[in-house]
Order: structure tokens, then C-alpha cells, then sequence
């Protein structure tokens, strides 16, 4: 009875697994058991099945209890361990399913990939799940026989990444399991394409989804039961691009688990039997697709005794069809793979023939077809698509029958949405027997790129703040206006045009008020011209017009009407006021022929109407030309001149109208050029100060005097040193540093230091500098206002600047008996120092009368050539004694 009891409670656990082994079933319509054959066949089913009950648990009695570890990483819905620490996954269960079969004792050790692969080599794990076998692997491992679980690899990426072909992997990075099959699999599969690509270790599968996540990798490489089960924690979806088929199953350390490799693979092989085992009851727990369902025994058995039967009557026929089975199958798995690549590439393929007729299309995106599929295939090019798009497609297609490839062909069709641009790139494929020569073309549609490089060049040729063609594309299309007028013989007229004061609109509103007024200014100039003229802005407040069909008397309409449309008023902020702009024209091809040319000389003329004072338009003029020459010599031999010790000191005596006597010197500077000779300081200056070379003459000029005025104790004698200092040094905001470190060096008193500065001081920023000359006087140094009289006179900036002493210009002195308004401004200057506390000198003094007059007006101080020339120092020496 006990026997009897365990076996039919055994054979309530058995009967899912044995089921499969008999063929009596409950429900056979064949056994009638309300009759005596029926009573009969039921007591003899019942001892049948109760035998192979017994049969079956003494087949399933475990032989050995074993104590096993196993690690566990975390790949859910295979393996992982849940949030309250219990391991689970479809390999957990079936692992113990087979260990309550086999009485087994699980102990489960957590453990990421690399450490589990390295704990179960070394023995500290007994078995580790879910591992694909590979030779490597082989060579470190044991494997049981029977497939645990198929499976197969798919990359996953971020819903907006544009990730959806293989193609698409070019220069991307793939986070991958390190040491994991998908690693060696994708570096096999993308090796073959012609791109870059970065493969990303991770320790684990969810380390790759978090970095593409997270934005450290572009895509994430998993099977596809990690990825359907986990893919939605980390907001990732799937791609089309799918790889790797695998068979996956239970490893065990090297020659210690033979016994539990091979009850796994018992259970396995039975369970895999009965679609009601513990096996497809996990699997479909899990939500892993049933495979197809369970084959009974005995039909197995019928099956491999017909099989025999057929094969002792036709073996040889039966192997031809068993290899041809197994190749067409080979070929349909191939074309399976080629199919899911072709869906994976986005862009259309053709494969035409020499003629250009096409054999077959693929086109995921059908809408980008010329004609649909069907109209296409059997056609030839030239019958499908506009003339000149067919020549450029069979260009392609020689080309690659000649060379192999063809890259970069690129065509324009019309489609119902408008027009597109594609890229052509076509290799010739590998000739078969009774085939003419064909070729693969890949159409990508490039039109987003192709709009794209046009928006670009686009900004690249506009000024950004106006929209007008900036000096690149003005360029170009000066190269073609004047090839046209050299054709034609007619002229061309390039204007030049400079807003007048601009810098003092920027500094005084602000440059969002400068900007708005250079975007009106250059409406209102398009606005002036034809259609055929063209407008650039070259930087800053400077236009350049060109005028087509155009001679002189054309541009001086041109510039009449520019500076009559300027001087309508301009919302400038609080202001509303018209602007003026100083314009130069040189004409084409007299004045030059090519744009640098014409450029230059333009603003040449421009600055010749600055000079001429502004708001005016000038011609260029040869003398412009000798002028601008003269002034490009000069500025490249200064540039030696100090090195060349070219530039010398000469000093006048400075005489006190009512003494008599000397009372200091002023130090004039000089050039001899040994080519040009003796250069005036009225023309190098002005080109010194435009080049930036006045800074170190001028500071050179100011260390020469001071150690001149020591050596001849000017301090003792209580005599002053006066240099002129240019408004450029001036402006510097070290220029009192200066000054004082050239105190200190030559060791000169401040009090025995003059500095001259013309009246341009106050065109600047008058508060600045007043500033500058506070401090030179708390070093003792006197500031005096040299030319008084031919510049920016104001009483304002006399009145607020402390200086110390005017200047009156030689060009009223000369006049003196000559010229009574010259004497009259002479007078009124005198009294207008005396009033102020001032002093004044007059310059150029070279008659008797004109000290008397000087003196008898109260004039202080005097120079010229009635008293000395500018001296060397030598003849300086010379003349004091």
C-alpha cells in the first residue's frame, strides 16, 4: 500500500513528462467503459499506467544531491536578482525546476559578467547560466549538450537618435557587454562596411543601456529578451538591426560538474518533450514565444524506423534530397539575412544592366521612387527618368563597369513634393555565366544636405548684419561684371563710401544704435540703384558700389543722389538726424582692372574727400596716385628708420620777449633717409602716427631730450626742455608712466619739462584728458597747446584743461605787418592766455618786426631764425658760448 500511495502522489508529479511516453490516453473514444471490454481495458490501462509510473520514477530519481553556487549577473528576464535579493530569471527557474528533480541544494552568488566568467574558471562557482558556447569559452569551460534557451542579439538606441540601418553605425559609438558574443559579432559584422565605428565596453548589459542613456554611447547591444524586458526602463526602443543568433546554456567549472551537466541535459531532453513540462511552463511564464510543440515518443520511434525502411530501399536518393534540402534551406536563410539588410538600409537600390535597364529595385521609402517599382523594373533609365538625371545615372553606371566604382554622382528629380537631390554610389557586381554585366547602384537622398551646403554658402556670402554681399561674394561678382564690360567695352564705376563719424554715433549711443543705422544705410543705398549695380558692405561703415554700363558722369549722379537720400533724418535713438558720408570713385578700366586695384584706389580718393572735408565725393587722380605711393615709401623706410639711426634730435632756444635771454629749447625731430634725403616732419609725422610707428619715435624723441636737457644742466640754469607729443601718445593710458619713467632714467627734474600737444587733444574724451594732465603736473610738468589757433579751437576745453602755456602758429607770425586780421587774432590769443593764467610763445619769429609787435602785445616768449635754425647738439655747444 505505502508503495503503491507514493506512487500514484509521484505519478501526479511525473504524468506531464510521461504523458508524451504512452499512447493510452483518458480520452481515447475507442474504450467504452460502461461495457465489459470497456471495464476490462480500464483495469488493464490502470496497472499499464501505474508500470509506467514506476518506469518513470525510477528514470527521474535523482543519483546524486549535489551542493551547487551559482553566479548570477544581472541580463533580467534571464538572470538577475530581484530588488528584494532572490534570484531570478528563466534560467533561475529552470535551475531549480531541475534542482527539485535532482534534489540539488542551489546557493546563488551574485556577480557581474567578467567576474562571474573568472569565479567559475577558478572554481569558486559551480555553475554560471545563460552563456553562449564559443571555442574560447570551450577551451575554460564545460557545456552540457541540450540547448537551454535561443536567443538572438538587437541594437537598441535613444527614440530620437536617426539609428534604423547598419549604415547608419558610421562614426557612431555601441555600448557592448565586455568579453559578451555581441562584441566579436558586431566588430565581424561592421569590419566589411567602409566607415568607423567605437565599441564601448560596459561590465554589464544595464551599464550599456544607462550609457546610452545617460548620452555616452549611441546605441546599446543586447539579446532581445534583455532588451524587450528592460529597453522601456531606460527609454530606449529597438532598432531594425538585428544579429547574432544564439544558443545559449549552463557553464560549469573545467572537470568538476560532469554529473550536473549531464542531469541538466536529461531534464532538458525530456522536459523539451512535453509542452506541459516545467520547461515551456517557465518559458511561457516568462513570455518567451513556445516553440513548436512537443513530439511524442512513439511517433519518434515510427518515424526513424520508416526513416530507415526508406533509406536501406533508397539511400542514395534520399541523401541527394537531404542536400538539397539543406541548401535551399542555407539559401533561404542567406536570403532572409539579405532581405533584413536591405530593410535596414534606407536608401534605394537598383541593380540595372550595361544598358541601363533596370533588373531589380528595393525601396523602403517608395515615395522617393521616380515611377513606382513595378513601371521601373524592365526599363530602361533613359524611359524613366528626365534627360539630363538618366545621362548622369548612366555615366555611374560605366564608370563602375570600367573601374569597379563610382562615387559622387549626384542628380535632381522632381517628385510630387518637390525636388530632391540624390548621391549616386554604384559598384559592378561579380559576372555570372549567361548574364551580361550589371551593376548595384545606392541612391541615398541628400536633399536636407544639399539645402543645407546652400543655406550655408549662402551666410557665407552675406554680411550678417546687413544682408548685403559681403567681400568674398562681392568678389566673384566683380570677376564676372568685368569680364562682361571688357566684352563689351563698356565701363565700370566702384565707389567707395565711408559715413562720416561713425565712431563718435557708436561711442555716444551704443552699438545697437550703430547697427540699426548701418542696416538703413544699406536699404537706402540698394534702394538708390538699378538692378544691375551691386552693393557690399566691407567692414564696419564702409560700402563699396559697383556700377555697371557706368562712366564718370553716372557716378556723379550716383553719388549726388547717395549723399541726397542720406541726409534724410535716421531714427538714431533719442535723436533723429541725417548722417554724411565721404565718398570715393575710381573707374574701370582706367583707373585698374583688376578689384584690388580699383579698390585701392577708391580709398584713396575717399580719403583724399575726408581730407577735403567730408560729405563730398572725389575722383581718383594721378596725383592721388603719386600721393598714395609717396605714402606706402615712406611708411615701409620708417620702419627702419630708428634701427638705421636715421632719426635725430635738433634743438631751438626758446628767448623771453623782455629779457632777452635764453630761457629753454624745444627739441625738434628729424629725418635723413639715405635714399629720399631729408623727409619734413609735417610729412612722416602724419604717416607715423597712421602706421603706429609714433609711439616709439615719439618715445624715443622724449628720452633723447630729457638726457640732453640733464647734460646740459638745464635744472641748474633753470631752463625748459618743451618736445611735442603726439595725440596718439597722449590718448595711451600709460603715457604718464611713461613720462615718469623717463624722469627717472635720466635722472631730469619734472619742472624742467615741457610737453606740446596740438589742439586735437579736445576731440577726444575731454574728461580723460584732463585727467592726464592733473597728474603730469603732479610731477612738475608744464603742458602747453602747440599750433593754437589751426585746428579745434575752444574756449571750452582751454577753460577746463589747466594748461600752462598757447602756442601762436608761425602762419599768423608771418603775416605780421601784412595782414591785420592776423595781427588782430594774434592780440586777441595774447590776452586770451593772460586771462586764463597762461603764457604764450610765438613760433617762426624771424624779422625786427615782428618781435616789436610781439612785444608791444605782451607776447612772453619767442622762437625762430631771427634768434637760431634748430641746432645738433653739437653746434647747440657752439652757439651758447
Amino acid at each position: 500500500m505505502t508503495l503503491g500511495h507514493h506512487a500514484l502522489e509521484r505519478l501526479h508529479e511525473v504524468a506531464p513528462a510521461c504523458s508524451q511516453s504512452v499512447s493510452l490516453r483518458h480520452s481515447d473514444p475507442g474504450i467504452n467503459l460502461n461495457s465489459k471490454v470497456g471495464m476490462f481495458a480500464q483495469r488493464l490501462r490502470n496497472r499499464f499506467l501505474f508500470g509506467v509510473a514506476v518506469l518513470c520514477l525510477v528514470r527521474i530519481t535523482p543519483a546524486h544531491a549535489l551542493d551547487l553556487k551559482v553566479g548570477v549577473y544581472d541580463n533580467p528576464p534571464k538572470i538577475f536578482f530581484s530588488k528584494s535579493g532572490e534570484a531570478q530569471g528563466i534560467f533561475i527557474d529552470l535551475l531549480k525546476h531541475i534542482a527539485q528533480a535532482e534534489g540539488w541544494t542551489l546557493t546563488f552568488e551574485r556577480c557581474d559578467w567578467e567576474a562571474c566568467l573568472s569565479m567559475l574558471e577558478q572554481g569558486s562557482i559551480d555553475l554560471m547560466p545563460d552563456v553562449a558556447r564559443t571555442p574560447e569559452r570551450e577551451a575554460r569551460f564545460d557545456f552540457h549538450q541540450q540547448t537551454a534557451l535561443s536567443s538572438w542579439s538587437q541594437l537598441y538606441r535613444r527614440p530620437e537618435s536617426k539609428i534604423d540601418s547598419v549604415l547608419d553605425l558610421k562614426n557612431q559609438r555601441i555600448a557592448v557587454l565586455a568579453s559578451g558574443i555581441q562584441r566579436d559579432a558586431l566588430e565581424s559584422m561592421l569590419g566589411g562596411f567602409d566607415f568607423t565605428f567605437t565599441l564601448i565596453d560596459e561590465p554589464s548589459v544595464g551599464d550599456a543601456f544607462s550609457a546610452v542613456q545617460q548620452g555616452r554611447a549611441d546605441a546599446a547591444a543586447a539579446s532581445y529578451h534583455y532588451g524587450d524586458y528592460q529597453a522601456s526602463k531606460y527609454g530606449l526602443v529597438p532598432t531594425s538591426i538585428v544579429f547574432q543568433p544564439t544558443r545559449l546554456y549552463f557553464a560549469a567549472t573545467r572537470g568538476r560538474q560532469t554529473k550536473a551537466l549531464e542531469a541538466i541535459d536529461g531534464r532538458l531532453a525530456q522536459w523539451k518533450q512535453s509542452p506541459y513540462s516545467p520547461y515551456y511552463a517557465t518559458l511561457k511564464n516568462w513570455g518567451v514565444p513556445e516553440q513548436s510543440g512537443a513530439i511524442p515518443t512513439w511517433w519518434i520511434q515510427l518515424a526513424f524506423w520508416l526513416l530507415a525502411t526508406v533509406l536501406a530501399l533508397a539511400g542514395v536518393a534520399l541523401w541527394l534530397r537531404r542536400r538539397v534540402k539543406l541548401t535551399l534551406a542555407a539559401m533561404r536563410a542567406k536570403t532572409q539575412e539579405l532581405e533584413a539588410i536591405l530593410r535596414a538600409v534606407p536608401d534605394l537600390l537598383f541593380m540595372l544592366d550595361e544598358q541601363g535597364t533596370y533588373i531589380q529595385v528595393y525601396a523602403n521609402e517608395s515615395e522617393l521612387l521616380v515611377e513606382s517599382k513595378n513601371r521601373v523594373i524592365g526599363n530602361k533609365v533613359a524611359d524613366v527618368m528626365p534627360p539630363d538625371a538618366a545621362q548622369q545615372v548612366m555615366r555611374a553606371v560605366t564608370e563602375a563597369l570600367r573601374l569597379g566604382q563610382s562615387h559622387g554622382e549626384q542628380i535632381e528629380l522632381q517628385l510630387p513634393d518637390g525636388a530632391h537631390w540624390f548621391e549616386l554610389s554604384t559598384a559592378r557586381m561579380l559576372p555570372l555565366p549567361g548574364r551580361q554585366p550589371a551593376v548595384i547602384m545606392l541612391s541615398r537622398d541628400i536633399t536636407q544636405r544639399v539645402k543645407d551646403n546652400a543655406e550655408i554658402q549662402r551666410l557665407a556670402d552675406l554680411d550678417q548684419l546687413t544682408g548685403l554681399p559681403n567681400r568674398t561674394l562681392f568678389g566673384r561678382l566683380y570677376d564676372k561684371a568685368s569680364s562682361r564690360a571688357a566684352n563689351s567695352h563698356h565701363g565700370l564705376a566702384l565707389i567707395f563710401l565711408d559715413i562720416d563719424h561713425f565712431k563718435n554715433i557708436n561711442d555716444s549711443l551704443g552699438h545697437r544704435v550703430g547697427d540699426q543705422l548701418l542696416k538703413e544705410v544699406s536699404r537706402r543705398i540698394q534702394n538708390t540703384l538699378r538692378d544691375t549695380d551691386v552693393a557690399c558692405r566691407i567692414g564696419g561703415d564702409e560700402f563699396v558700389v559697383l556700377l555697371s554700363h557706368a562712366d564718370m558722369d553716372a557716378a556723379v549722379h550716383v553719388t549726388q543722389r547717395l549723399q541726397h537720400v542720406l541726409h534724410f533724418a535716421f531714427d538714431l535713438g533719442p535723436f533723429q538726424s541725417g548722417i554724411t558720408a565721404s565718398m570715393g570713385v575710381a573707374i574701370f578700366p582706367e583707373d585698374g582692372q583688376d578689384l584690388d586695384t580699383l579698390l585701392r584706389n577708391a580709398d584713396t580718393a575717399m580719403y583724399q574727400a575726408k581730407n577735403d572735408g567730408r560729405n563730398v565725393a572725389r575722383f581718383f587722380t594721378s596725383a592721388m596716385q603719386a600721393r598714395s605711393e609717396r605714402l606706402l615709401e615712406l611708411s615701409s623706410a620708417l620702419d627702419l628708420a630708428l634701427d638705421n639711426c636715421e632719426i635725430f634730435v635738433q634743438y631751438q632756444p626758446i628767448i623771453d620777449l623782455n629779457s632777452g635771454q635764453i630761457c629753454g629749447a624745444e627739441a625738434l625731430v628729424r629725418w635723413k633717409q639715405p635714399r629720399l634725403g631729408l623727409v619734413s616732419p609735417a610729412e612722416f609725422i602724419p604717416v607715423a602716427e597712421s602706421s603706429g610707428q609714433i609711439e616709439a619715435i615719439g618715445g624715443w624723441v622724449l628720452s633723447q631730450a630729457c638726457a640732453q636737457a640733464v647734460t646740459w644742466e638745464f635744472a641748474r640754469r633753470g631752463w625748459i626742455m618743451s618736445v611735442n607729443v603726439s595725440f596718439i601718445q597722449f590718448a595711451k593710458s600709460d603715457f604718464v608712466t611713461t613720462v615718469e619713467t623717463v624722469l627717472l632714467q635720466t635722472k631730469l627734474a619734472g619742472t624742467c619739462l615741457e610737453l606740446e600737444l596740438t589742439e586735437s587733444v579736445a576731440m577726444g574724451d575731454v574728461g580723460k584728458a584732463n585727467d592726464t594732465v592733473r597728474f603730469l603736473h603732479q610731477l612738475g610738468v608744464r603742458v602747453a597747446v602747440d599750433d593754437f589757433g589751426t585746428g579745434y579751437s575752444s574756449m571750452a576745453y582751454l577753460r577746463r584743461l589747466e594748461f600752462n602755456k598757447l602756442k601762436i602758429d608761425q602762419s599768423f607770425v608771418r603775416n605780421i605787418g601784412q595782414d591785420k586780421a592776423d595781427e588782430s587774432i594774434i592780440s586777441a590769443t595774447i590776452m586770451l592766455a593772460h586771462s586764463l593764467g597762461m603764457k604764450t610763445q610765438a613760433e617762426g619769429v624771424e624779422t625786427q618786426a615782428q618781435q616789436d609787435f610781439l612785444k608791444r602785445q605782451g607776447c612772453d616768449l619767442q622762437q625762430g631764425w631771427l634768434f637760431s635754425k634748430a641746432l645738433s647738439p653739437q653746434d647747440w655747444q657752439q652757439w651758447l658760448h
